[in-house]
């Protein structure tokens, strides 16, 4: 999944199938906590997410949220303590101030 959002460019998240988003909040939500083998991967959608809400295109990012919620709340809430401080504060507080930007702005 990281792959996908680290890839996409603006114009092109509007022809992304909703199938694929769905795909990413089950991969979200199936990989939380991360094993510490996939820890480093994780990180990398964080990022890749965050980037993907920071560049996405207005009309586009309300269908973007709501499809991956579930996901993407489990990962903010981290209620097993999953994530290190300093993850935390640099990569999953700057998804989380992605996200709420968006929303403040509509």
């Amino acid at each position: 999944m990281d792959l996908l959002f680290a890839n996409l460019e603006a114009p092109e998240m509007r022809d992304l199938p909703l199938n694929v988003l769905e795909l990413a909040s089950e991969t979200m939500k199936a990989t939380y906590p991360p094993e510490p083998m996939n820890y480093q991967v994780s990180m990398w959608m964080v990022r890749s997410l965050a980037t993907a809400v920071e560049h996405c295109p207005m009309e586009f990012c309300l269908k973007l949220l709501q499809t991956v919620q579930e996901g993407l709340s489990l990962w903010l809430a981290d209620e097993s303590s999953a994530w290190l401080e300093n993850d935390m504060t640099y990569d999953v507080r700057f998804l989380f101030l992605s996200v709420s930007f968006w929303i403040f702005l509509n």
